[in-house]
């Protein structure tokens, strides 16, 4: 029988998205209030060249940022991660619509996790209403692999080297 131990730390990460630079800056300071220095950003894409979903709520020309940050948090906080980046995202919306998309998660030694309000087939409940998605896999060849739900933009070769060098960061803990 296997016994329950204490999971590994992890490193905190946040997709941005914004139509507003200016907005995004601030969602950037307060994100760092709660999790401390950002250690690396890539980004900003044209996030408009890859899907227009948002362009109704956001606007048009919506770029897109990511992070990682430089300490380490606890897995068991992503449903708190994920409740203080929505209401984040409430601080800077206008007349009820958002002017930034926060998506949050983390990186371990093996995969890439995303946090969502929004329950799917994929998707496991972990407290408080959120969700955790596995959204990419850390293979040991040094390989990614991605599943059919996986986001193109994390495919990026930018985003991609963002993610490796969080789960280099996990290594050093």
């Amino acid at each position: 029988m296997a016994t329950a131990k204490k999971y590994p730390k992890a490193i905190a990460f946040c997709a941005v998205m914004f139509s507003d630079k200016t907005l995004c800056d601030e969602a950037l300071r307060l994100l760092k209030q709660e999790l401390g220095e950002i250690e690396k950003v890539c980004g900003e894409i044209d996030f408009s060249q890859i899907t227009d979903y948002y362009d109704g709520e956001m606007g048009k020309n919506i770029k897109k940022i990511y992070t990682v940050f430089k300490n380490p948090i606890d897995r068991e906080s992503l449903a708190d991660l994920k409740l203080k980046t929505n209401e984040i995202e409430q601080v800077l919306a206008i007349n009820g619509k958002r002017r930034v998309n926060l998506d949050p998660g983390y990186i371990t030694k093996d995969k890439f996790v995303l946090a969502s309000a929004k329950d799917y087939f994929h998707r496991i409940a972990v407290g408080k209403g959120i969700f955790a998605e596995l959204t990419l896999h850390f293979c040991a060849n040094g390989k990614i692999r991605r599943f059919s739900w996986t986001y193109e933009d994390y495919l990026l070769d930018g985003v991609r080297d963002l993610l490796l060098f969080g789960r280099k960061l996990v290594g050093e803990l």
